[in-house]
C-alpha cells in the first residue's frame, strides 16, 4: 500500500501455528523520500527485498530487512551507481 504522500509500507505476516496467516509487523522506510517503498518484494527465507523505485528521481532504491528476535530490522541500502 502507499500512504497519501507516496511513500508506502509494508505489512509482513506470518503463517501461524493453526495453518492461518497472522499480521507480524508494518515496515516503513527509515526517512523520508522512500517514494514508492514496498513496489517491489523478495523474500528468501531470512531477509526480505523491499524496493522504492521512485526514489532518488526515479533511479530507485531497495532496502534489506532482516528478521532477528521477532523484528524486522533494516541492515542495507541499495543504490544504483551514478552513471558516465
Amino acid at each position: 500500500p502507499v500512504d497519501y504522500d507516496g511513500t508506502g509500507f509494508v505489512d509482513v505476516y506470518r503463517l501461524g501455528d493453526a495453518g492461518a496467516w497472522v499480521y507480524a509487523a508494518t515496515l516503513r522506510p527509515p526517512g523520508p523520500g522512500y517514494r514508492y517503498f514496498g513496489y517491489a518484494l523478495d523474500y528468501d527465507g531470512e531477509r526480505l527485498l523491499v524496493g522504492a523505485p521512485a526514489t532518488d528521481s526515479y533511479r530507485g532504491r531497495a532496502l534489506v530487512y532482516e528478521m532477528g528476535d521477532g523484528t524486522w530490522t533494516p541492515t542495507a541500502t541499495m543504490a544504483p551507481q551514478a552513471g558516465p
